[in-house]
Order: C-alpha cells, then structure tokens, then sequence
C-alpha cells in the first residue's frame, strides 16, 4: 500500500508562491532595469491590486480544477496542464480588464513577463514538487516490500466445510482456494475436517495428501486437522463439528502466537456461541470472517423450531463477526 501522495494544498501554495515571485521579477524588470534609462513612476496600489487579484484567481482556479497527484503524472503533462491554467488565467483578465476604468492600465511589458515566468515557476515549482513525491512513493513502496518480506505469514482457519474430497459448494471452493493459493508463501491455511460421520474426510481417496499423524495431515501445502463429532446427535453434527473446530483453532493460534491470524466461518450454525470465540481470536490479534451463506431459516425442509434456531443464529453469526 503506497503510504504517501502529493496533496492539493501544498501544490496551491506553490503556485502562490510562483505567482508572487513572476510578479517581484517581472515589476523589477520594468522599473528598475528599464526605468533606469526610460524614466517611470511607480503605481505601488494600482500594482499590488493586480497581484491580490492574480493571487484569487488562482485560489478560484485550483478551487474548481479537477486536482490529479502529481506523482501520476508526467513532466510533459504539468507542463501542459500549467500552460492550461495560465491560457485560463490570461482570459479572465482581458475579461476583468475590460470592465475596468482607464486609469487601470498597467504596463504591458510588466503583464506580459509576468504570465511568461508565470508559467516557467509554477511549472518548475510542480516539477520540483512531483521529483519529491515520487521519491517518497518509492521509498514508501520499498519500506512496504521489506517489510511484506520479513512479516510472517497469515494464517487462515477455514471452519465449516466437512472434508476437502467431498462434492458441495464449500468443499469446493476450499478445493479451489488451496489449489490457487497452495504455494503463497504469505498465506498458511489451517483446515477443518470431519472425522467421523456423514461426509467425513476420506484420504485414500485424496491423491497428494499426507498423513502427519491420527489427527492431521497436509494438502497442497495446507494444515487440515480432523474433528470427532457425535455421530447420535444426528442433524446437530454440524454444531458439535463447528463447535469443536472452533476450539480447535482458538488453541492453535493462542499456542503458536499467530498474529493477524483469521478464522473464517462458513454458514451459521453456532451464531449464538461465537461471542466468546470471537473475543479469544481478538485478544490473541485475529479477526473473525463470517460467510453466512444464504437464509437458511427461510428453507420449508427445516422443521419450525429448527428455523427458529437458524435465524437467531445467523442474526449473532453476523453480530459478533468482524467481516462478512
């Protein structure tokens, strides 16, 4: 993430600046190189009217001008868009000029190397300006890669999909985010699966996993750890599974000390019991994620207390989640 860019107020400020110095350079220029010889007077009022109104337009002009960071733009392109404004800036004063008396006449040369280095300050002083906002884009972008570099990585808890072979929509999209992400190094998935029951993890039947131990094995590059559920509780499974996959992932990141670790909950099965979860994966610097799925409660194959459940879960799933 790039940290810094060039700010409009500063690049307003240059130019009152560039404005301000044309003006000293160009009324030197009249009066004391040529006055020297020609012989003149000096309208100090009638001359610091027309900088206290070129100093508004400018203010009027970088009001209502769409403002681009300069670090996004090329030399070429500041100095033309400075060339725009001062084409702006010229034709608002033939316009003010023309309302004014006749005794508002200044002197010609004075008004014309004023627009003149005008344009060579303002554009110099953006340069200037644009040179430093890269440098700092750069440097921030580089502080951002080193520090990408040495930051250890995150590491994801995927709760609620019952095994990673088995044919449904979560199991397949955790198939398909382990095959896409498997070699990141900057992401370390930590997957539940059930051990027991309907649509319990089968290994012979996933080629490329490996067994650690009785309860854990890898897959493309991933952490899977299996979950015994009670197998009476019929339907319910998928609480106690969610449930104990939750604590399972609790102990884990409290024994490890994995900071920015994320757990991320797909469906809302145990809304009413992830409050305290969710504050054990906080205190310990984690964030929970929450995939609710659709309206379960609204399904007509669910009985109606077991509706009633599923919408008072979903109401605390997405309550005590930090992103959805």
């Amino acid at each position: 993430m790039i940290l810094f860019k060039s700010k409009k107020g500063i690049q307003i400020l240059l130019d009152v600046v560039g404005i301000t110095t044309s003006f000293l350079l160009a009324v030197f220029t009249r009066y004391i190189i040529l006055v020297g010889k020609m012989g003149s007077n000096l309208n100090i009022r009638l001359y610091l009217i027309f900088l206290a109104g070129a100093l508004v337009l400018c203010l009027i002009i970088a009001f209502f001008w769409p403002f681009t960071p300069l670090e996004k733009l090329s030399s070429r392109e500041i100095v033309l868009k400075t060339i725009e404004q001062q084409i702006l800036f010229i034709a608002c004063y033939i316009i003010l000029f023309y309302f004014f008396p006749q005794t508002f006449v200044i002197s010609r040369v004075v008004v014309g190397l004023f627009f003149f280095l005008n344009i060579l300050f303002c554009s110099l002083f953006r340069l200037l300006y644009r040179t430093y906002c890269v440098k700092r884009v750069r440097g921030a972008e580089k502080k951002s890669q080193i520090r990408t570099k040495h930051r250890s990585p995150t590491h994801i808890y995927i709760i609620g999909a019952k095994s990673i072979g088995l044919y449904g929509g979560y199991e397949t999209f955790v198939m398909n985010l382990l095959q896409q992400h498997g070699d990141n190094p900057n992401l370390v998935y930590h997957i539940a699966n059930k051990a027991n029951g309907q649509g319990s993890m089968e290994l012979n039947k996933m080629p490329g996993a490996m067994r650690v131990n009785d309860e854990e094995f890898t897959y493309f590059n991933a952490h899977c750890f299996m979950i015994h559920v009670p197998e009476w509780a019929g339907p319910a499974q998928a609480i106690f599974y969610d449930l104990r996959a939750m604590k399972w992932a609790c102990k884990n990141i409290e024994k490890n000390h994995f900071d920015h670790a994320v757990v991320y909950i797909l469906a809302s099965r145990i809304g009413p019991f992830e409050r305290r979860f969710a504050n054990r994966i906080r205190k310990a610097g984690g964030r929970v994620f929450q995939n609710p799925d659709g309206h379960e409660n609204w399904r007509r194959k669910w009985s109606a207390p077991i509706r009633a459940y599923w919408k008072l879960s979903e109401k605390y799933s997405v309550k005590f989640a930090d992103v959805v």
